[in-house]
């Protein structure tokens, strides 16, 4: 019934959709930074805020979103992939950080894989796909604290 957008210097919007013909903002939240991408696991909308990193918010009540927690060490981020518990945020110049979001109030750093300034990331079964500057690299995922590069494009 919602639809959530990544409104950049407006923050997150959500949208209630539930009747087409009438949309209307049910809450918003402005992130530190601009948000370019935003992923639901859950209760959590997880926002690509640039220069403001990752930031984590409680979606529970649309109308009364709070941040619940923050990641900003892989610095500027540009998008982010969840599957279960992991995270993987695409960053300026750190590449891919891989977080364990197990506590979404506290993600913690598994790995960063260094790419060529990951832009756009995708998953699909047990692949990550990475957009970056030159081109696009294929990771298997099966152990998130390991990655393995399968391919470059």
């Amino acid at each position: 019934n919602y639809a959530y957008v990544a409104a950049r210097d407006s923050g997150l919007r959500i949208i209630d959709i539930s009747n087409p013909g009438m949309p209307f903002e049910a809450g918003y939240y402005v992130t530190e930074g601009h948000a370019f991408k935003v992923t639901l696991s859950g209760n959590y909308a997880y926002v690509s805020a640039g220069n403001g990193g990752l930031r984590i918010l409680d979606i529970s009540n649309p109308a009364s979103i709070s941040e619940i927690g923050s990641f900003k060490d892989a610095g500027y981020c540009y998008d982010i992939a969840i599957t279960g518990h992991h995270a993987f945020q695409a960053a300026r110049y750190g590449g891919i950080c891989v977080l364990d979001i197990s506590n979404p109030a506290l993600p913690v750093k598994i790995d960063i894989l260094d790419t060529q300034r990951a832009k756009e990331l995708a998953l699909y079964g047990n692949h990550l796909y990475v957009a970056d500057t030159y081109g696009m690299t294929v990771f298997d995922i099966s152990d998130p604290a390991s990655l393995k590069n399968v391919a470059v494009i």
